[in-house]
Order: C-alpha cells, then sequence, then structure tokens
C-alpha cells in the first residue's frame, strides 16, 4: 500500500536512555538518515488542522492515511516535536503522499 511502514519496521534502532527507562532510537540508522534527507522532496498535500484533532497527529494520520502508525511521518514533515504545542488549530501542515 505504501512505501512507509511503520517506523520501528523500516528504521534500526540504537537503545538509549530517557529519564531513567530504555527507548528505542531510530535516527541513529543509515536509513533515518536518507529518509530525513528526502522528506522535503516527497509530493505532497496541504491541510489546516481542524480544532477537534488540535495536538492529535495519530486523527490526522487516519484522516489523511487511513491508519494511525503514519503520525510520526506528519510530525517529521512539519518540525513538530512536541504535537501539544506544535499542531494547533488552524495551523497549515504538509501530508506527505505515501
Amino acid at each position: 500500500m505504501s512505501r512507509f511502514k511503520s517506523r520501528n519496521k523500516v528504521f534500526s534502532t540504537l537503545n538509549r536512555i530517557h529519564r531513567d527507562k530504555s527507548v528505542p532510537d531510530i535516527t541513529a540508522s543509515f536509513a533515518w538518515g536518507n529518509f530525513y534527507s528526502n522528506i522535503e522532496e516527497s509530493d505532497y498535500k496541504i491541510g489546516i488542522i481542524p480544532p477537534e484533532m488540535e495536538g492529535r497527529p495519530d486523527l490526522l494520520a487516519v484522516s489523511v492515511y487511513g491508519n494511525t502508525s503514519f503520525w510520526w511521518v506528519i510530525c517529521i514533515a512539519n518540525d513538530v516535536l512536541d504535537p501539544l504545542e506544535d499542531l494547533w488549530s488552524g495551523r497549515e501542515i504538509i501530508f506527505p503522499l505515501i
């Protein structure tokens, strides 16, 4: 269906410690570097975040891609570090076509 799969299946990980817990870090993989450097060249649609989806990349992913698994693509494409802060109602964002 798509060239993007769950990030956990595409990128190798390196475990790091964050707040005393081990978490997978995908940014250490070659595939991540390749994906990240090419995301700006992807075709995309432009949308506006509706009030009911403010701070919810999972709901945006369902509405655009039909699957919550691609919330991370939306965040990466729009330089979102904190969805609660960065995905406000009325914001124009891009949705890479996958």
